[in-house]
């Protein structure tokens, strides 16, 4: 076991720390970074063991490193998973917390930090982007105190947000964005503003989705769970953009079977306390094209078949003894 130790004293402007710190091939190498208060702290993860730094501008390059250790003051931090299929824990150990993947091969670093002063946004990157598998980015959220904004966003490819302890925000605002959001039964949230956007989306007008088979599910689930805050924003969206021919010259026929989903569930037991305006609204959007030509070989055709099945959903819903 190795531990390599990066102080890093305060300082305005110039000055700081860069370059590469390489842990090599074997062993169990830590990177601590001690010392400093910063505005903007970022960490970019790339592989499991390797990723970026950038502190106030200045950018240092680690690879072949296991857990990193930042114990510096910082007003925001972001961090940034990887672009593999990553299932990931944030955890509060009090004045620190640590975001480290859950996968037997991790495919991200373990960061433990103090808590910004600020913001705390976590970006869940890219993912595999295998079509039509359960192909998904998961992010957990323990118990959590923060006196700060918490930002979540899933960007690119499929993501799954689950906040499974009790989340205080200190009269901060909450804002979650992915395809799949979900409070636990029991777990109370509590932020100054609470926004839960659940957009799943395939295809775009300048690129359409071609594949004959289409699954687009944009979900928050609030089951037997509460949310308090000043204005607390529900919303799920799904779209489908696609446009189907042929598979083959030869087979005059076109297929697309879809599903397209969005819905907000609002179950059990479940609280909404809202200081200010609550809203929830739930949309499915479909733009497609299923083109079947008649065959052109190896016999020229006359007829050609086209069959869309399309599925969509758009619902909020109140049920239970949900208030």
């Amino acid at each position: 076991r190795q531990e390599l130790l990066a102080e890093m004293p305060p300082f305005l402007g110039g000055g700081g720390m860069g370059g590469l710190i390489d842990g090599g091939g074997g062993g169990f190498d830590t990177l601590v970074l001690d010392g400093g208060t910063f505005d903007s702290v970022v960490y970019t993860a790339i592989s499991a063991s390797d990723g970026t730094i950038e502190r106030d501008g200045d950018r240092l390059a680690y690879a072949g490193l296991e857990p990193i250790f930042d114990n510096a003051s910082a007003t925001d931090r972001v961090i940034r998973t990887s672009n593999l299929t990553d299932n990931a824990r944030l955890t509060d150990g009090g004045a620190q917390l640590t975001l480290a993947s859950l996968d037997a091969i991790p495919t991200f670093e373990s960061i433990t930090f103090a808590k910004p002063t600020n913001s705390l946004t976590i970006n869940l990157g890219t993912d595999l982007g295998i079509p039509v598998v359960s192909d998904t980015d998961r992010l957990e959220i323990q118990a959590l105190n923060l006196a700060a904004d918490l930002i979540v966003n899933g960007e690119a490819g499929k993501d799954a947000v689950t906040i499974t302890g009790n989340t205080s925000l200190s009269g901060n605002p909450l804002s979650i964005n992915a395809e799949s959001i979900t409070v636990d039964l029991g777990v109370a949230v509590t932020a100054v503003d609470i926004n839960f956007n659940a957009f799943a989306s395939v295809g775009t007008l300048a690129t359409p989705d071609a594949l004959p088979l289409a699954d687009v599910a944009a979900a928050i689930n609030i089951n037997g769970a509460s949310l308090t805050g000043g204005n607390i924003t529900l919303a799920a969206t799904a779209s489908l953009v696609s446009n189907v021919t042929n598979p083959l010259a030869s087979i005059p026929a076109a297929t697309l079977v879809a599903n397209v989903s969005a819905q907000i569930a609002v179950t059990g037991a479940a609280s909404i306390t809202a200081s200010g305006a609550f809203t929830a609204n739930a949309a499915s959007n479909v733009n497609s094209t299923v083109l079947a030509n008649a065959a052109t070989a190896p016999v020229v055709g006359e007829v050609a078949i086209a069959s869309p099945v399309i599925n969509t959903t758009a619902r909020s819903r109140l049920a239970g003894n949900a208030t």
